[in-house]
């Protein structure tokens, strides 16, 4: 299949780069869409493998996708793009470094992503667009739409959000090793040293910047989802794993949670999925059946209320 690499320049000057795939027949099989926009997690990018199949499935169905970065693309990037008021090689040679991913980005300016590339679909004649977001990008997705509420966005899929909660992580097994780190990010903070890189194991093994790591776990719980979730007026599907949740600890309880939620929330559906890891490794076709009747399911009742 032939893919299209394209870019988008966010509206604070960063470019980011993702893969079109066209679909390979006239007519979409795909209820109630015509363009999948896919968001990857934490530490990732546009062209790992994780939406490969679903994109490819996608297409000969008749439906294109758009695989694409943001500013949380792997464990550390430096941003490209025009700042200052010069070009972007004169940017990346001489403009003071600029770095994001995992470790760097604010989950905050996940919506400058997120509207740029939305923006491009619209300007390439979409009108039916669903947001896929997996793993962080599942955070950033519906914290993208709890916020703004795009009424470009037909529908969305909360693919395995961790679920970013001080007040059940301070209750957990976890909670010493949480309160180290947070203590340490404090104290870089603290020190003028908001940047500084500390190796954690909450809520995952990785590096994240001091300030980074405040933002995101803190006591303010920003960015939990749960507490978004309820304000997204489109139609939302939420996945989770039984064997993610068993095994990974930012997981735990979110079936619960989403079925609670569903009991008040009339345009949210939540898919367990048997023996589903984080990366759905063998499920990958029960994942894209639930997506394409969970579609077909809306666009039979309708779409935004």
């Amino acid at each position: 299949m032939k893919v299209e690499i394209v870019e988008v320049t966010t509206d604070d000057g960063l470019v980011h780069s993702g893969a079109f795939l066209d679909a390979v027949q006239r007519a979409n099989e795909v209820a109630g869409i015509d363009v999948v926009l896919m968001m990857h997690g934490n530490s990732s990018n546009f062209y790992q493998p994780f939406y490969h199949y679903f994109a490819e499935e996608l297409a000969r169905l008749g439906c294109p996708s758009l695989r694409t970065n943001n500013r949380g693309h792997d464990v550390v990037s430096r941003a490209t793009g025009a700042r200052n008021n010069v070009s972007a090689v004169e940017a990346f040679h001489e403009a003071p470094a600029q770095f994001f991913g995992t470790a760097y980005e604010k989950i905050d300016d996940c919506r400058r992503d997120w509207r740029a590339w939305i923006t491009y679909l619209w300007d390439r004649g979409y009108r039916k667009i669903l947001v896929w977001g997996h793993s962080r990008g599942a955070v950033k997705t519906g914290y993208y739409m709890g916020v703004e509420d795009d009424p470009r966005v037909t529908a969305c899929v909360i693919a395995s959000p961790p679920w970013f909660s001080y007040s059940r992580w301070m209750k957990s097994p976890q909670a010493k090793i949480f309160e180290s780190h947070l203590a340490e990010a404090k104290m870089w903070v603290d020190r003028g040293e908001p940047d500084r890189l500390i190796r954690v194991k909450v809520p995952m093994e990785y590096v994240s910047g001091a300030a980074n790591y405040l933002d995101k776990y803190g006591p303010d719980e920003r960015y939990n989802v749960m507490r978004y979730i309820r304000k997204i007026t489109c139609p939302v599907l939420a996945l989770t794993g039984t064997v993610e949740v068993e095994r990974r600890f930012a997981f735990d309880g979110l079936p619960e949670a989403f079925e609670h939620v569903r009991g008040t929330k009339p345009n949210l559906t939540h898919v367990s999925i048997p023996d589903g890891d984080h990366l759905y490794t063998g499920k990958q076709e029960f994942v894209l059946a639930s997506v394409l009747a969970w579609l077909k399911g809306i666009a039979y009742e309708g779409t935004r209320p």
